[in-house]
């Protein structure tokens, strides 16, 4: 290894490529970063209590009870951008007061993991939808793909499955056993103020499709997020960031901390990539 480094301007080429490849990683680090402080606003200020709380509003049981809970799953992963982190929060709530409710439990439970699915992917604060990006070259310009391009063009494909999955799950979601102490679960469960958190997710959305700067759309969000939860009580200015036992803490510091496995996972495969 050694004598080859050294021959042949070989070595001058190895710390070349090594440079480009820190270079190429280090945005979509910071990026990460920024996403994970977005993610951890929205679940810090608990936006599924509002969707739980417009169920219960709604009335909805059986088959429409699941078809809900596919189209809320979907719209709290988009937010997030993590389709595990979605199945963790979800399943708990929406789960046992949808087998009270009438739900068939395997369909049910087809619905929220495939909606956490679903959300992750068409998500443009996903770590999977940034990465995949980074490795996608256009077909008719030089260059790899934007993120919000890449979300621009798979939105068509998924808005259409979406629909239908939602019409299936209506159809065939109901048909369990309707019990009781659905309403106690969804009754501790539920804040229709957190549904104010829908508009700064709705912008930064729009922002990244329109632009194609998930830069500028991250920072929207976080911005418009932040102000939004204080103007509404979801938060106070020490879940932004603030100080606990000597330690940071908020959803600032926070949503770092919760990013630190993927951008140790993501720098030296990017590196090696560019290399």
């Amino acid at each position: 290894m050694y004598l080859y480094l050294n021959s042949n301007g070989n070595y001058d080429r190895f710390w070349d490529s090594v440079y480009a490849g820190v270079k190429e990683a280090v945005p979509i680090t910071i990026l990460l970063f920024v996403i994970g402080m977005f993610s951890a606003l929205i679940k810090e200020t608990n936006i599924l209590a509002g969707f739980v709380w417009l169920a219960d509003l709604l009335g909805v049981d059986g088959g429409l009870f699941t078809a809900f809970t596919f189209l809320a799953v979907c719209v709290i992963a988009t937010a997030t951008g993590s389709s595990l982190g979605t199945m963790f929060t979800c399943f708990p709530i929406f789960y046992p007061a949808g087998i009270l409710l009438g739900s068939d439990p395997a369909i049910l439970a087809g619905a929220i993991a495939s909606a956490s699915i679903f959300g992750d992917n068409l998500a443009p604060i996903s770590d999977t939808t940034i990465i995949s990006a980074g490795t996608q070259e256009f077909t008719k310009k030089q260059g790899f793909a934007d993120i919000g391009g890449c979300v621009a063009t798979r939105l068509k494909y998924s808005l259409v499955a979406g629909v239908i999955s939602f019409v299936l799950f209506w159809i065939f979601g109901g048909g369990g056993t309707v019990g009781a102490g659905a309403a106690d679960i969804l009754g501790k469960n539920m804040n229709p103020t957190t549904l104010i958190m829908l508009v700064p997710v709705a912008v930064m959305l729009m922002v990244a499709i329109k632009t194609r700067n998930i830069y500028k759309a991250i920072t929207i969000g976080i911005v418009l997020g932040t102000i939004t939860a204080l103007a509404f009580n979801r938060l106070t200015f020490e879940h932004v960031i603030s100080v606990a036992d000597g330690a940071p803490a908020g959803f600032l510091t926070g949503g770092i901390s919760s990013m630190m496995a993927t951008v140790s996972w993501s720098f030296p495969f990017t590196v090696s990539w560019v290399y």
